[in-house]
């Protein structure tokens, strides 16, 4: 792993450049940047030619500098700036994108998906988004009132941006162990990607498969039952 020790990712300024030095002080990527921060998790911001992306410990791009700004990553989420547009992306690619958001003049925030070459593979108009997993993603359509829209209903897309699974659950999590557990008409069940149902939505509560096993609960009582 190229990536270093928080503690010892620490930017510094030489002859009008930024590089990164440990905090033994030595000096571990050149002074070629505009401007480098700190490293969080072994990973910092880096500006080159206007533009920022974000370096390993060794100063490999592991997101190239194709923004105005990038904020650091909090909640694996960081805000970005390019173009005029503002937003937030995904730092992790799983499937190869990466779901980011951008603010609209016309109406609510809307999210969509990058490539790894920050290009929009599929276009933002979801209300929310999530990760992919096994090429499937599941996201949430705008629902509510015209003029104060809120999250509706929420279905699978793949990796050209259709819908697999139809928006029709009040709630849907990432696929785990083949489910994915959803909340429709107020109880929580698991569905397969076919959209079976694994386990019926039948439950008060519930957390996602692990192992094949999934934990329920009927408001009372807890237990473990094979999805």
């Amino acid at each position: 792993d190229d990536a270093l020790p928080q503690s010892e990712l620490c930017a510094a300024k030489i002859e009008h450049r930024w590089g990164l030095v440990e905090q033994r002080g030595v000096l571990v990527v050149l002074p070629v940047f505009q401007w480098t921060d700190d490293g969080v998790d072994g990973r910092a911001r880096a500006i080159i030619d206007g533009k920022t992306g974000y370096i390993n410990g060794v100063g490999d791009w592991l997101i190239a500098p194709r923004f105005d700004w990038l904020d650091r990553f909090s909640d694996g989420l960081a805000i970005f700036r390019d173009r005029g547009r503002e937003g937030l992306i995904d730092r992790d690619f799983n499937d190869n994108l990466a779901a980011f958001r951008i603010e609209t003049e016309d109406g609510p925030p809307r999210w969509g998906y990058l490539d790894r070459n920050f290009k929009v593979a599929i276009k933002p108009r979801f209300a929310q988004a999530r990760d992919f997993t096994d090429h499937l993603a599941a996201v949430a359509v705008y629902g509510g009132d015209r003029d104060a829209p809120g999250v509706g209903a929420w279905g699978f897309i793949n990796r050209s941006g259709d819908w697999e699974l139809s928006p029709q659950f009040d709630w849907a999590d990432d696929f785990d162990d083949r489910l994915a557990m959803i909340r429709h008409q107020g109880k929580f069940g698991f569905i397969d990607r076919r959209g079976s149902t694994g386990l019926f939505p039948e439950f008060a509560d519930a957390e996602p498969c692990e192992n094949g096993y999934a934990t329920v609960s009927d408001g009372e009582n807890f237990a473990y039952v094979r999805g």
